[in-house]
């Protein structure tokens, strides 16, 4: 019987799912005093939405509604 560490060892050998990331990066002051998340590659798109409200303090807002997640990727990429 495989020990552990032998059965991880097994797993790094697995090729990982191709994943595609798209960074997106700007200057204006909505995009520095904002940042987000943006997941559409399954049947579960999400968006995480944070905007700053003061010096290291922040307030965020998860959706999983595809139009919403949708909103936010669109809003994204224009800033």
């Amino acid at each position: 019987m495989a020990t552990p560490v032998e059965q991880s060892r097994d797993l790094l050998d697995v090729e990982p799912p191709q994943r595609t990331v798209v960074v997106h990066d700007g200057r204006t002051p909505v995009y520095r005093d904002s940042w987000f998340v943006v997941h559409t590659g399954t049947d579960t798109p999400a968006a995480l939405l944070c905007l700053q409200t003061d010096e290291n303090e922040w307030d965020g807002l998860w959706t999983f509604d595809p139009a919403r997640v949708d909103a936010v990727e669109s809003v994204a990429a224009t800033l």
